[in-house]
């Protein structure tokens, strides 16, 4: 029996970040027994992949990366490798109406299926696309129920599975006494993370609280700086990008999320499985696991005087603690066993 040829098709190269992550781990876990798995990128970009030996991209010094130019793209790369019988249109929503116009250039009964990794309005906003053209697509993969139900509200008869994001990493062994007001944030050091609030937020507090900070990016200096100006030097400790964040986060009493938006954010499901209990907006991916008082706490967006009154309540024993049992049951769901099956069985049923 032959194998179920899949292609994965980004229109843009890769680098590091959550996105990359879940592609590489699909290169390893996805039953190399049933499915051939390609990745495409129209631009360079496949190190992330580690040597994968079915990763492609396109060579050019174009850096418009238009629809057309994707689709003129992809089918040279078809041309060359031949069709497969699932194409799965990544990172924007322009990319499931980019694999519909190849489908049907080559006149070709590959199955499309858009996979986009944040809240797809934002997109729009970016001309990136947006339902319209997500609806292109035979079915979809989402990260979370708000995106299932906007597609649901565009076409009631669409297909769609809300797969979420897999727990990758081992989980690391955490301490049965982790530090007393210990926070830690994990991920890129981005304006729409809003760290500035959870250092106003510690500013304000009366209890004392540090903080690790794992992860880099554009407003790192700006980070630094807030630090210093708060007088946060002794509470705080960038610790820069790290593969594997985990085993850094083992004595953490709380993980922390002041995001503005989030597809998944699969760290706060990581901390979860570690026994650490998360705080965070309540971003449509964190809300796929986090309940309320029973595994976390939510805040408000963009209000850091109710997280320095949460931060004195737990610290002052007015609030508890979440289990760290309950913790590592709420996200069992979310293994990376469970997570490929599911896949496996999606893919092979929309191919029936």
């Amino acid at each position: 029996m032959s194998k179920i040829i899949v292609d994965i098709v980004s229109p843009y190269g890769g680098r590091e970040g959550g996105i990359e992550n879940i592609i590489y781990a699909w290169t390893k876990y996805l039953d190399n027994n049933i499915f051939d798995l390609r990745i495409m990128h129209m631009t360079p970009g496949i190190a992330y992949l580690k040597g994968y030996p079915k990763a492609y991209y396109l060579n050019s010094d174009n850096i418009d990366v238009t629809p057309s130019y994707c689709a003129s793209g992809y089918n040279l790369m078809l041309d060359q490798y031949g069709d497969p019988d699932i194409c799965i249109a990544t990172n924007t929503p322009v990319m499931s109406a980019v694999c519909d116009q190849v489908r049907k250039y080559r006149n070709t009964k590959m199955k499309v299926f858009s996979w986009v990794h944040n809240e797809i309005w934002r997109y729009a906003q970016c001309g990136q696309g947006g339902i319209n053209e997500m609806l292109m697509a035979d079915a979809h993969l989402v990260l979370n129920s708000s995106m299932e139900q906007e597609l649901k509200d565009a076409n009631a008869k669409a297909i769609v599975y809300n797969i979420g994001n897999p727990i990758l990493n081992d989980i690391p062994t955490t301490s049965d006494c982790p530090c007393h007001n210990k926070l830690v944030f994990v991920g890129r050091l981005s304006e729409e993370k809003r760290l500035d609030l959870v250092l106003e937020a510690m500013y304000k507090a009366k209890s004392t609280w540090m903080l690790d900070i794992i992860g880099n990016g554009p407003i790192e200096e700006d980070v630094r700086k807030w630090i210093n100006l708060l007088g946060l030097q002794k509470q705080t400790n960038m610790l820069g990008w790290k593969d594997n964040p985990l085993s850094y986060m083992t004595n953490a009493e709380f993980m922390i999320s002041t995001s503005d938006y989030e597809g998944f954010m699969l760290t706060g499901a990581e901390a979860l499985a570690m026994g650490i209990p998360v705080i965070s907006t309540p971003t449509q991916g964190v809300k796929e696991y986090l309940k309320d008082s029973v595994n976390g706490y939510f805040i408000n967006f963009n209000d850091a005087n109710q997280l320095a009154r949460l931060l004195d309540d737990i610290a002052f024993m007015r609030k508890q603690i979440p289990s760290k049992i309950i913790c590592q049951k709420s996200v069992e769901h979310f293994s990376k066993e469970n997570y490929f099956r599911s896949v496996e069985e999606i893919l092979k049923k929309e191919l029936r």
